[in-house]
């Protein structure tokens, strides 16, 4: 049986526990998972980063809250007709967070870096349209990013892409100083800077940031590794917040004075399907009718939790075509699918391998119960 034939997964729950009153109203410490260290936004795979980075880092466009892609550090753009070439003229008085000034040059190093052969970068498909993206070497600026002065850079494109400018609002495309992460630094130019005291990590306000001022002047950072090393400081109050808690952690921990968030507007999964290892995986019709079935276990899992939110859409509205939105939640049927997969599967049954720590424990067992009721041999393996 091949192992990991088709990975599930759940990059983020979105589960928060905080205590209903702080001790400090221009401080709070927050408690987060060690694997959210690393802010290096092209390294950053999950939420927890993801938050923390739009804390201390600048996209060059951002959304406000109705959906609409606004000024951030780019001041206006404009696309050519044939949707091939963007030319975007960055505000000429910004610095990284060591007073060095923000050049176009630094924003197509930080885009460039998405597409080294080496990258870690989990979106980089996302931009994979820019020209001579297939053939970037480490340390260069693709072809198609051309520094056309101090604060212009075009944007050339192999074909149009209607979701390019959302892309670059997502905090993995923060900018970077190119010069200081040659020095092995992550310089940006962010509302917080993270501050090293001792053993102690803190994101502090920035006081020359142009842009708005966050209400908060600190935040201490605390990372746990197991759920249950915050449970002391939450019943103290010496942590004021958690997120990235397990699901069966944050459905099960009692506590009066805490509050169990539901964090709508984070709540979302991410499928992965390895299509190398097995013929089935290829077709996609196969992987809509599994997707379906999985849709459907979610629904009926979140009906069941106190935090949990069925969204079966990845995107904010805006982002991708109206046809979208009014067709993502599909239909699942139990006897079409066995008599579609069944005698395939069960030639070469699939195996699922799901982080254990992002779901409750019904969603496993659920999955496991739909394979059997159809007679289709499947191993749901919890890492």
């Amino acid at each position: 049986m091949q192992k990991i034939v088709a990975t599930l997964i759940f990059l983020l729950i979105g589960t928060a526990l905080s205590a209903v009153k702080t001790k400090d109203k221009k401080m709070i410490t927050l408690a987060i998972h060690e694997t959210s260290k690393n802010l290096d936004p092209v390294k950053a795979y999950s939420y927890f980063q993801f938050i923390l980075i739009q804390c201390t880092s600048d996209t060059l466009l951002n959304l406000d809250e109705s959906g609409d892609i606004g000024a951030e550090i780019a001041k206006k753009w404009t696309v050519s007709s044939d949707g091939l070439e963007y030319t975007l003229d960055l505000k000429d008085d910004l610095k990284f967070q060591n007073d060095v000034s923000l050049t176009a040059n630094d924003v197509a190093f930080s885009l460039s870096r998405h597409l080294w052969k080496e990258s870690d970068s989990i979106v980089r498909y996302y931009i994979k349209d820019i020209v001579g993206s297939d053939v970037i070497k480490k340390n260069e600026i693709a072809k198609g990013l051309e520094v056309v002065g101090p604060h212009r850079l075009k944007i050339k494109l192999k074909n149009p892409s209607p979701s390019f400018l959302y892309a670059l609002t997502m905090p993995s495309f923060s900018i970077f100083s190119k010069n200081d992460f040659k020095k092995g630094n992550i310089v940006t130019s962010g509302r917080m800077k993270v501050v090293k005291k001792g053993e102690e990590s803190f994101l502090e306000s920035w006081a020359k940031y142009q842009g708005s001022k966050p209400e908060l002047e600190k935040i201490k950072l605390v990372y746990f590794k197991e759920d249950t090393e915050v449970t002391k400081g939450l019943s103290t109050g010496e942590i004021d917040m958690v997120i990235g808690l397990s699901t069966n952690f944050a459905e099960t921990y009692k506590n009066e004075s805490i509050k169990n968030d539901q964090i709508k507007s984070l709540t979302y999964s991410h499928l992965f399907y390895n299509t190398e290892k097995k013929q089935i995986m290829k077709n996609a019709d196969f992987r809509k009718d599994l997707t379906a079935m999985l849709q459907e276990i979610a629904a009926k899992v979140a009906k069941e939790s106190s935090y949990l939110e069925y969204l079966p859409s990845y995107f904010l509205k805006g982002i991708m075509p109206h046809s979208y939105y009014a067709s993502n939640s599909l239909t699942f049927d139990k006897s079409e699918f066995s008599k579609k997969w069944k005698s395939q599967l069960n030639k070469d049954p699939l195996v699922f391998d799901l982080l254990k720590y992002s779901y409750p424990k019904s969603f496993f067992k659920l999955i496991k119960q739909y394979f059997e009721s159809m007679n289709i041999k499947v191993t749901v393996n919890q890492i």
